[in-house]
């Protein structure tokens, strides 16, 4: 089976733009947008070598923000490890409007994954950077889980993107 990577996504997602597998839409009547709405993928957690850069400085705030909460929503699993509550808003500037909006850690199977709500994903200059995001934040929630529960395992990280978009 092959582990889905962020780089193994990125290599089928460009396929799908290259081959005009999206919808050509305008925002704001000036800007054009190639749009692929409500797609879905599953990573494998991985271990990353190297991080990428914040596309721009904000990213590593709401970054940072995401990794703590995660860690924060650990403990609802080491207190109850079939505990639906381990969710959080990103809202890290006091706003709820942000595009990546809903993480939700949980333990099924013995197994800890994290699923991600997306409202809008800028796929040329967020995609990697979003993706490492995940990761790391399920890393850290993963490490707390994992030194109470010495056999839980590591699952998935699952993204529901509503639209993923690249402008032209």
């Amino acid at each position: 089976m092959l582990k889905m990577t962020i780089s193994n996504w990125k290599k089928r997602i460009d396929r799908q733009f290259d081959a005009n597998l999206f919808d050509n839409i305008t925002v704001h009547q000036a800007l054009k947008t190639k749009e692929i709405c409500n797609f879905e993928y599953c990573l494998q957690p991985e271990v990353l070598s190297q991080l990428v850069a914040a596309p721009i400085e904000e990213e590593i705030k709401e970054r940072n923000f995401v990794i703590n909460r995660s860690i924060s929503v650990a403990n609802y699993l080491i207190d109850d490890v079939n505990s639906r509550q381990a969710a959080f808003v990103n809202n890290y500037d006091g706003a709820d409007n942000h595009c990546v909006s809903y993480f939700h850690h949980y333990i099924r199977d013995n197994k800890h994954s994290m699923n991600i709500y997306v409202r809008s994903l800028n796929y040329d200059s967020n995609f990697v950077f979003d993706n490492q995001t995940f990761n790391l934040a399920y890393q850290s929630a993963f490490n707390i889980v994992k030194e109470k529960y010495k056999n839980i395992e590591q699952g998935f990280i699952r993204v529901f993107v509503f639209s993923m978009h690249t402008y032209e």
